[in-house]
């Protein structure tokens, strides 16, 4: 099955199964082998809609227990192309999801990771193309809910990440200028982390109370191609993981990169965001003077603790 970016995108299939949760979290887990073979992906065509409400708090009953939150765009049966209405956690933990949209930004339904198995659904979400004139932005608010964070790590391990599909232009404009994938928390705030494309380099940042520690990928991601990016952290040290899809539908080995440094604890206010696709303020809405709007197309975006 070949990978590439297209215009024709394939119809939806059923959700998401242990066959793709297990592989994202091989990747998680920091696995050296190659990635069983998934999929294709395909931009889709930018549609038209309105600000959505969020979706009640509800968790996956057959959810792996680690994979606290997992969003893969698969609710519903509306077509590829049109504007995605509701967005579902598969993951363990119940959770309050709703969209963020600035200057006409909108999700729409488009091709994502598949697998041959028929399974597993292959939609994900196209963001806003980067736009000179008038900035559309549009992003996926998660907020937790009940008495435990679980997107709150403390000192334990976690890990998080997404597949991803970079468009040719992403950055370069003023309020523009970065590709978030997945954060909680702002650099300003005590506490972060983060996971981003900043001019075709993937990165994370891990801020806690003693420290922050910042690791960047080796190998660049390459626009159009889709890839598989994930953070880990463990005591001190981070560990950045890129692999990518191959022409004739399997993966590359998975590259990791590490660092270390004091982090110490990561305890958020239950009211910050977690945010996918762009930066969101604690009020959950876009800041238009800098979205780092994620231009292209997000997948199987997950946060997590593998093995727990």
């Amino acid at each position: 099955m070949t990978l590439r970016p297209t215009s024709t995108t394939t119809g939806l299939r059923r959700p998401i199964g242990l066959g793709v949760l297990t592989g994202v979290l091989a990747l998680a887990a920091l696995t050296a082998c190659e990635i069983p073979a998934l999929g294709r992906g395909a931009d889709g065509e930018t549609g038209e809609g309105g600000r959505t409400a969020g979706d009640a708090p509800a968790a996956q009953a057959d959810a792996d227990p680690g994979t606290f939150l997992l969003v893969d765009f698969e609710e519903g049966a509306a077509p590829p192309g049109s504007v995605i209405g509701s967005i579902a956690n598969r993951g363990s933990y119940p959770v309050w999801i709703s969209m963020a949209t600035e200057n006409g930004g909108r999700l729409v339904r488009a091709a994502g990771v598949e697998s041959t198995s028929a399974e597993v659904g292959g939609t994900g979400a196209r963001l806003p193309y980067l736009d000179e004139e008038a900035v559309a932005a549009a992003a996926v608010v998660v907020r937790p809910t009940g008495t435990a964070d679980q997107l709150s790590p403390g000192i334990a391990r976690f890990t998080f990440g997404a597949d991803l599909s970079l468009d040719p232009a992403s950055d370069g404009v003023p309020t523009d200028d970065g590709d978030n994938v997945l954060q909680r928390g702002l650099y300003r705030d005590p506490v972060q982390y983060k996971l981003q494309v900043d001019h075709r380099v993937l990165s994370c940042r891990i801020a806690g109370d003693r420290g922050e520690v910042v690791v960047a990928a080796a190998k660049t991601i390459q626009p159009g191609r889709w890839h598989r990016a994930a953070c880990t952290r463990r005591g001190r040290t981070v560990t950045v993981s890129l692999a990518r899809a191959r022409p004739d539908g399997t993966w590359s080995r998975t590259w990791t990169q590490s660092a270390t440094g004091d982090i110490g604890r990561l305890a958020f206010d239950p009211a910050v965001p977690l945010s996918v696709g762009a930066k969101v303020d604690p009020e959950g809405v876009i800041t238009a003077s800098a979205t780092d709007q994620f231009n292209g197309v997000l997948d199987n975006v997950h946060v997590g603790r593998p093995g727990r």
